[in-house]
């Protein structure tokens, strides 16, 4: 592998769809890592994760290559909502107090964990994550001081052969947005929602969130939605 390759913390979210498109375009190589971890979106998670790859598949030929973990056991005896089913997601604002319900404490850093022992193994320079300012309101594993520290740890722990990409940590949604809008990222297979419904709620805060950035950036969400202001 060419120096720059990067294992990518893939959702198919907007978030990392960008990242995962702006990394193939700058040449590099990028495995998508995405993982079986038992939140409510899971299942459609995986499903439009693995859609996207397949459409990058046929634009990169050779650049792009799919890897799924089984993370459903790293969780257990966790008392978060994202992770119960039989409990409601919260609707509202990232802001909001009860959104907090929605935080799997230290996800990113299992995340990160997980791939920098792949990549260290495999020879990959770079792990990478497509956090953003919107989400360090809410969780903690995405705010710069969290990305400072776990890309020491990282270096450190895989003898300097490691680092960590975070391009968007300092950036609004909006603005990932509109670098995705240039690089005609396939929006309309992207998923944000964080229910267990195909079809987007637009109630919860991550919908909420996704809807605010498109409407700063002046570009019409392809996504359809149950409910939309």
């Amino acid at each position: 592998m060419v120096k720059g390759d990067a294992l990518l913390s893939f959702s198919g979210g907007l978030d990392s769809t960008v990242l995962l498109s702006s990394l193939l375009r700058e040449g590099r190589h990028v495995t998508c890592v995405s993982y079986k971890y038992g939140s409510h979106h899971n299942k459609l998670e995986l499903k439009a994760a693995k859609t996207i790859y397949d459409y990058y598949s046929t634009l990169f030929p050779g650049k792009i290559e799919k890897m799924e973990l089984d993370l459903s056991t790293i969780f257990n005896g966790m008392q978060c909502v994202f992770l119960l089913p039989d409990k409601p997601i919260p609707e509202g604002k990232y802001a909001e107090a009860n959104i907090s319900q929605t935080v799997v404490p230290a996800r990113n850093l299992v995340f990160i964990s997980a791939m920098a022992a792949i990549a260290c193994s495999r020879g990959i320079p770079y792990v990478a994550l497509g956090v953003h300012a919107n989400d360090s309101v809410v969780y903690p594993d995405c705010r710069p001081g969290f990305i400072k520290a776990v890309s020491k740890a990282v270096n450190e722990a895989t003898e300097h052969k490691v680092s960590v990409l975070a391009p968007f940590v300092n950036k609004s949604k909006a603005y990932i947005v509109k670098a995705g809008a240039f690089q005609d990222v396939p929006f309309h297979l992207t998923r944000t929602c964080y229910t267990e419904h195909e079809l987007a709620c637009g109630k919860c805060g991550s919908c909420i969130d996704r809807l605010n950035a498109f409407k700063k950036a002046k570009i019409v969400d392809p996504v359809r939605y149950a409910y939309e202001v």
